[in-house]
């Protein structure tokens, strides 16, 4: 079901959009006399008629409402939040507005819309609204998780992949048409070069979006907030497999600051017995970037999720990966989950594999 809402420009938003083209006019002559239209006014128009450009491409239009998502469509872009990540709806206190500055956007002219800095909160906010008034708040999760609770970094957890046969959405399909690339009728490519570039297309897609969670968390946090993201160990191992998650070592380097291979052996059906060379060929193969090793943190399973009761991985098999992760030139490792309650992996076995003061062979 899809509803639409079509802005209506208020007579204060009109009469600041005739002051502001009365003075830009006024401007203009005036410098068009005293220059005897020399340089200086025909740089001045030609900046006033591209800024007006810009500020009317960017104008909000309408919003837009259906069960997956809320877009606020502009002359020039659509700006899409989806449903499942909005964290509240709220109406705004008018006395919170007076504190609203715009940094970037347009106050006034055909309305209020762009980047604007609550200074009151130091938080910088993104307005659309064609009257200074009844404003609604929309907070995604992100945002509201920044806002309200105080926290060093983000981990992007293993939900974040396209199969090879996702994602085939009406809107998926008009992007990657959108990038020129696509030449097949058919939804999902099937000439090798072109299911390559839409393989990296979703890949990356995947990345943008998270670096976009980044940056709203960032805006109220600071920049010092780090992220790192979940690896499934097939992308590393096997290249190609690309295809099958939309996950990229190299992407994953660049992208983050922390990259974490799910170094997890019984997960990808391997024997334990054969689980301490698959871990040596999963490092080596990490190893093989340059730098790679300092920024990735290797993440152990301390359960067996293929049984369904006592699937605790035993705590001397856990220690016994983690040794050999060390002797692989691994200086950054973890395990999940964490059963705290049950002591479950038992911290007394395990702190040596952590500790240098515990264990007395570190380098």
């Amino acid at each position: 079901m899809e509803k639409t809402y079509k802005y209506r420009f208020s007579r204060r938003a009109i009469y600041w959009t005739l002051v502001y083209l009365v003075v830009f006019v006024l401007l203009g002559w005036l410098l068009y006399h005293l220059y005897e239209g020399g340089y200086l006014s025909a740089w001045f128009t030609s900046f006033i008629v591209a800024l007006i450009a810009l500020m009317s491409l960017s104008i909000p239009r309408r919003i837009v409402v259906t069960d997956e998502k809320v877009e606020v469509r502009c002359l020039l872009d659509i700006t899409e939040i989806r449903r499942d990540e909005i964290a509240s709806v709220r109406r705004v206190d008018p006395r919170r507005m007076k504190w609203f500055f715009p940094v970037f956007g347009g106050c006034g002219f055909f309305g209020y819309y762009g980047h604007f800095l609550d200074l009151r909160r130091f938080e910088r906010v993104k307005l659309y609204a064609s009257e200074w008034k009844n404003f609604v708040e929309i907070t995604d999760i992100y945002e509201d998780l920044a806002r309200h609770s105080s926290f060093s970094g983000i981990l992007f957890h293993d939900d974040a992949v396209l199969t090879d046969f996702e994602d085939v959405s009406p809107e998926a399909v008009a992007a990657w048409r959108q990038t020129g690339m696509a030449h097949d009728a058919a939804p999902v490519p099937q000439r090798p070069q072109e299911r390559q570039a839409w393989m990296r297309f979703k890949s990356q897609t995947l990345t943008r979006f998270t670096l976009d969670l980044r940056q709203a968390v960032q805006a109220i946090r600071g920049p010092q907030v780090k992220t790192a993201r979940n690896l499934f160990a097939l992308p590393i191992l096997e290249p190609q497999s690309e295809a099958w998650f939309a996950q990229n070592l190299d992407d994953f380097l660049a992208a983050y600051d922390w990259t974490v291979p799910m170094a997890m052996p019984l997960m990808e059906s391997v024997p334990i017995d054969a689980s301490q060379a698959w871990l040596t060929r999963l490092v080596q193969a990490v190893a093989r970037h340059p730098g790679a090793l300092k920024k990735t943190i290797f993440e152990l399973q301390a359960r067996d999720w293929n049984r369904r009761q006592q699937n605790a991985i035993p705590d001397q098999q856990l220690a016994d990966w983690m040794r050999l992760l060390r002797l692989n030139g691994v200086k950054n490792y973890g395990y999940y989950p964490d059963d705290f309650i049950n002591n479950q992996p038992d911290i007394s076995r395990i702190r040596p594999q952590f500790s240098s003061w515990w264990y007395p062979d570190h380098d």
